[in-house]
């Protein structure tokens, strides 16, 4: 059975994790190599899809993260408020090094109202 603050936990622990299923941690290094290889092509523009907890665990490699309200920073500047939209999109520009230089909430649904 999965705790009620199981979300919360995965969070504040990122080692931490349930049975065989993967912590944060393993997730974050995980979507981090994946996205490496991807950028090794030459592909000009590629799109992620993939779920809430997997896509913050990614931002983790770049980002800071308030727990209180789930809100997500990159150089200090909230780009995400931490309400997620039915269809939640950031843009992430890379440069020439693969180094993230900037990212943004490019989503479609506004203030994230269904």
């Amino acid at each position: 059975m999965i705790p009620s603050n199981y979300n919360l936990k995965q969070f504040e622990d990122i080692d931490y994790k349930i049975g065989f299923g993967e912590s944060i941690k393993e997730v974050k290094t995980r979507m981090y190599k994946a996205l490496m290889k991807v950028l090794k092509t030459d592909a000009e523009r590629i799109a992620i899809v993939s779920h809430a907890t997997a896509i913050t665990a990614l931002l983790l490699t770049w980002c800071g993260v308030d727990f209180n309200n789930y809100s997500i920073k990159f150089n200090g500047k909230e780009f995400f408020d931490g309400q997620w939209g039915y269809c939640q999109t950031f843009k992430l520009e890379f440069n020439e090094n693969n180094d993230l230089i900037s990212i943004e909430d490019i989503s479609a649904f506004g203030d994230n109202d269904e």
